[in-house]
């Protein structure tokens, strides 16, 4: 199945809905029609696939399965899941599972994001926070964050698998600190990043390297205290003595 985020953006409402709940489009256009048709396949073939997994979907409402159908292709726009081979991701871990109840969309995306980041070596969500609150609380024992140790690196260098995750995670510490983000936020974007991440590496994007990064300024001002505090710091660190007064 091709990739099918452009079509998404041409739906108009009342289409959205009446795929999502399995019902036959409206077509203004035969390039639109041929979109929906792809994009009604697309969840349909997911769903004889939950069906299979999870046998007693079977026995649910007409209704219910529409609302059901409605929420997961809601949840799947929301969070960038377009493809099949993303979904093919998620129900490779639906199958694994020995509890006969059926995920929630949002396990769903997660099951699709963790094994698409597994197949590009990177870490699923769980392991990048692990990570990511581990480099928060040692980094003050390094000079700088390329001296961390990255998972990936191998005899001490570089690869692809640890400079991704030098980008992703310092990069979340930077957004942390400059806009004081909460750790429901943080998780939130630790998501987007390592599904951007997936598609650089998938695309054969090379990643570079870790560098010294300047900060990005625009959190919250310093306190009089503080700022003075960070004057004297400086001051000392570069040999300048203050005004006489």
């Amino acid at each position: 199945m091709k990739n099918i985020a452009e079509s998404m953006h041409d739906f108009d409402r009342e289409n959205f809905r009446r795929v999502a709940a399995g019902l036959p489009e409206i077509q203004e256009e035969q390039t639109q029609g041929e979109k929906l048709k792809a994009l009604a396949g697309l969840f349909n073939g997911l769903f004889r696939e939950l069906c299979a997994i999870f046998p007693y979907l079977s026995n649910k409402p007409q209704e219910d399965l529409d609302e059901m159908r409605r929420q997961w292709l809601q949840s799947f726009a929301e969070n960038g899941i377009w493809t099949s081979a993303q979904i093919d991701a998620g129900l490779r871990v639906a199958r694994q599972q020995e509890k006969p109840f059926v995920p929630s969309p949002g396990q769903f995306v997660a099951w699709c994001r963790a094994e698409e980041c597994a197949a590009v070596g990177l870490p699923n969500q769980a392991e990048l926070m692990e990570l990511f609150y581990r480099y928060c609380r040692t980094r003050g024992s390094y000079p700088d964050a390329e001296s961390f140790p990255w998972p990936g690196k191998i005899d001490g260098k570089n690869t692809s698998q640890s400079s991704a995750n030098y980008w992703i995670v310092t990069t979340l510490y930077q957004q942390m600190r400059a806009s004081g983000l909460s750790d429901a936020e943080v998780r939130r974007k630790a998501g987007e990043e390592l599904a951007a991440m997936a598609l650089r590496i998938r695309r054969g994007e090379e990643i570079p390297e870790p560098k010294k990064q300047l900060p990005k300024l625009g959190g919250k001002p310093l306190a009089r205290a503080q700022s003075l505090a960070k004057i004297v710091e400086l001051r000392e660190k570069h040999g300048l003595r203050g005004a006489k007064s």
